[in-house]
């Protein structure tokens, strides 16, 4: 049998172990979390961009963003864009989320 401090190390180890998978859970929410409401975004962005008409849109003819408003493939390289700076964004969040843990 196990004397009392070997009992007490033994608890302490594997409360140890159960913080370690809650945070393990808790990431794994977060890092959910973050990529869905980034999916959601670029989706939202999509439908406003595309269903948005040209002629709503006024800017000067000399702008970066009279060439992404005046063609139909402006508003997709908008999306592309975003999308990769959420992209980056959130995994350099948890690159830097996992390194610190």
């Amino acid at each position: 049998m196990f004397d009392a401090k070997e009992i007490t190390e033994r608890a302490l180890l594997r409360a140890e172990i159960i913080k370690d998978e809650r945070a393990v859970k808790k990431r794994r929410f977060y890092f959910a979390v973050a990529s869905a409401a980034s999916l959601a975004l670029i989706v939202g962005l999509s439908f406003v961009i595309t269903s948005t008409p040209v002629a709503a849109v006024s800017t000067p003819d000399n702008t970066s963003a009279a060439l992404l408003a005046g063609g139909s493939n402006g508003g997709y390289a908008l999306i592309g864009v975003s999308g990769f700076v959420l992209g980056a964004a959130i995994t350099a969040a948890y690159v830097k989320k996992a390194r610190k843990d």
